[in-house]
């Protein structure tokens, strides 16, 4: 509607003029002035400007013809602020923020921008960016906004006292009714994404860390010898042809406004909108400003980037911790799992990449393993690499009595790049206390004496007990029968052979009911079940491991009641008697 308000008001402005002369006449006089001859050099911003703007007179439909014109819009002062048409600039053969995010060796930082054979697979792709050429001009500095569609283009002329033919006004009309052309600008100190990376000391520092020792590997000649542009200060463009995008641009951004950006954002938009969809893409046209002096010079906008050193001491500084969920506990037999994880290492730097150096090599049984898994967080979109180390415990610290074990064990390795760059490898430590665990624990309950029958109606004397376990932290197979030896039944210096008969497992009570008994048997009448004696007793018992299929084993020890006989066992009265 605004637009079409302001076309009318041109349109009746330029009717009093109709009225003196023929319409065809006066427009060729206005087409021969209008736009005036270009008058700037070469390296000019005022000639770098040229094509965007003769590409937005195209889409207007302007039929302009003649190359030697002057297509900057007359109002473009407002825009460029302290600079004139007649500042030196360079321009870059590489779109948008692409610029921010190139990689130049040492002597390019001299050349002129134009000179520069960009090359694409000299850039710095970063997936952590979520918009890879997002435009963010410092706000420190001044900074200038431009929109212009095809009758801000015109108005623009009609300003600067410059009458443009009358049939522009109505194609003018019609193109921007359709939303088929707009130039957006952006003018002021530009600061690069990388910079903000490298110093924020995270994920994503990690991964374009990563990123550049995947570079440097692969283009050996930019170690120790590699930059990135950090700022500038300059001009970026951008022409806009589609109706979707200038539905954006007016959205965001508004039409043909030329002015300060703090002002317009600050009146329509809040801060930090030059984030939004207008300021992304990889179209933009730059320009940079090259009036250099004392302050502002070219060698001044560049900045090392990181070398395979620097790299090198950014990963010894991580501090790396394992995860509480998975670093189990250490226990006897079975094969523990203690896993890491890296934010921002890309998926082609995991499996493969890293191997393991054991620092600490007491606490496991051989060289341990080492697994690296990528993994991605649709909903967080992060992203790295869980590195997991698996080695058995080593058996020592499992035997002897339970107050002589350690409670924890401490495990320190290294985890590093299997080849080296430039010299340098990659690498993290961790060292950790891992808490083990003496399960299974057992205990000897119950008991109760009973009798065998065998053969010539001669008897065995039994005992039944009940082995209780516990095993949460380290689970018993309760389907596998237990192996038992060193059975020991002793009272004094006398030894009763005994023997193990049945071992029945109970998963639900996590118990196995055990009967032993005598390998002597005797006659009934020789059995004196009501003068019992106590027996010194112990077995050790070898239970299988749910988990690692080891066996781990326990001494059992306890008392015993078993009635007297008159061949083997005499009442302690008796013997007291001899």
């Amino acid at each position: 509607m605004r637009n079409l308000i302001l076309l009318c008001s041109l349109i009746l402005c330029g009717m009093a003029a109709v009225q003196a002369q023929p319409k065809d006449k006066l427009d060729k006089d206005r087409l021969e002035s209008w736009p005036p001859l270009r008058t700037y050099t070469r390296f000019s911003l005022g000639y770098a400007l040229q094509e965007k703007f003769k590409l937005h007179t195209q889409y207007c439909g302007f039929n302009l013809g003649d190359g030697k014109r002057d297509y900057v819009p007359q109002d473009i002062t407002r825009f460029i602020g302290k600079r004139t048409l007649r500042t030196k600039v360079e321009t870059a053969d590489i779109r948008g923020g692409g610029l921010f995010y190139y990689i130049f060796k040492g002597e390019e930082r001299q050349r002129l921008f134009q000179d520069v054979k960009f090359s694409p697979s000299q850039l710095l792709r970063a997936g952590s960016l979520s918009e890879e050429f997002a435009l963010d001009p410092d706000k420190n500095f001044d900074a200038f906004l431009m929109t212009k569609n095809c009758s801000g283009y015109l108005k623009a002329a009609l300003d600067a006292g410059i009458e443009p033919p009358y049939s522009a006004f109505k194609t003018a009309l019609d193109r921007d009714e359709r939303r088929q052309s707009t130039v957006v600008g952006l003018c002021g100190s530009f600061v690069s994404p990388l910079r903000i990376v490298f110093q924020a000391n995270d994920d994503r520092t990690t991964e374009a860390m990563l990123l550049l020792w995947k570079f440097y590997a692969e283009n050996p000649s930019f170690v120790n010898n590699a930059y990135y542009l950090r700022e500038f200060e300059g001009v970026l463009l951008k022409h806009i042809a589609t109706a979707e995008e200038n539905a954006k641009v007016e959205a965001e951004l508004g039409v043909n406004f030329s002015g300060p950006l703090s002002s317009r954002i600050s009146a329509s938009l809040g801060r930090g909108k030059t984030s939004a969809t207008s300021f992304t893409g990889t179209d933009w046209e730059t320009i940079v400003f090259a009036d250099f002096d004392n302050y502002y010079t070219k060698e001044g906008m560049f900045e090392p980037l990181p070398s395979p050193a620097d790299i090198r001491n950014y990963f010894n500084r991580l501090q790396i911790t394992g995860s509480e969920a998975a670093s189990a506990l250490m226990t006897e037999g079975a094969i523990h799992q203690h896993q890491v994880s890296v934010a921002g290492i890309p998926e082609f730097m995991t499996e493969g990449f890293w191997e393991i150096k054991p620092i600490n090599t007491d606490a496991y049984e051989g060289i341990p393993s080492l697994n690296a898994k990528y993994y991605f967080n649709a909903e967080d979109q992060t992203f790295g690499c869980t590195f997991t180390v698996a080695g058995k415990a080593a058996p020592r610290y499992f035997q002897g009595s339970l107050s002589g074990r350690p409670i924890s064990l401490n495990v320190a390795y290294e985890i590093r790049s299997k080849k080296p760059v430039g010299g340098e490898y990659l690498s993290f430590v961790v060292n950790e206390p891992i808490q083990t665990s003496a399960h299974p624990l057992v205990s000897l309950t119950g008991g109760a004496f009973d009798l065998s029958k065998k053969e010539d109606r001669r008897f065995a004397l039994q005992w039944k007990c009940t082995v209780n376990v516990e095993d949460k932290e380290n689970p018993v197979d309760y389907s596998v029968q237990p192996y038992v030896d060193n059975i020991l039944a002793r009272q004094r210096n006398q030894e009763v052979a005994m023997r193990l008969t049945d071992v029945r497992g109970d998963a639900q009570k996590h118990c196995f009911y055990l009967t032993f008994e005598t390998a002597e048997t005797f006659p009934l009448d020789k059995i004196d079940d009501s003068n019992m004696t106590t027996l010194d007793f112990s077995f050790d018992l070898h239970l299988k491991s749910s988990r690692s299929g080891v066996r781990t084993s326990r001494s059992m020890r306890g008392d015993i009641n078993l009635p007297t006989t008159q061949s083997n066992i005499r009442p302690p009265e008796a013997l007291e008697g001899n």
